[in-house]
């Protein structure tokens, strides 16, 4: 069997999307019952429900995700998040959370 080692490199992907006219958006929030919850992903434009959909972002956002360190420990953005914490939030240790759900339980 042939080994094949990781790629030296992260992929980052942009995705497109696609604006439904105002006739097409009523009918996907009808076809749902009205929940949200229940909108298929690409009847999405703006996704303002969560925190995690297709948000709007401005260049800079963007920019810092192309620049940004994915990994969980020693990321470099951690420690750019560490160093800038104190100018908004007086906090004392800053702890890093590898899974969001588990740190929302510690809150």
């Amino acid at each position: 069997m042939p080994i094949h080692p990781a790629e030296p490199f992260r992929i980052k992907m942009v995705e497109s999307i696609q604006l439904k006219n105002k006739k097409a958006r009523e009918k996907a929030m009808a076809k749902a019952g009205y929940n949200l919850f229940t909108v298929p992903a690409e009847d999405v434009y703006i996704d303002l429900l969560t925190d995690s959909g297709t948000g709007a972002m401005s260049q800079n956002q963007w920019a810092s995700i192309m620049l940004g360190d994915e990994s969980y420990v020693g990321a470099t953005s951690y420690y750019h998040l560490n160093d800038m914490t104190p100018f908004f939030v007086p906090l004392v240790i800053l702890v890093q959370p590898v899974e969001i759900v588990k740190a929302e339980k510690q809150l």
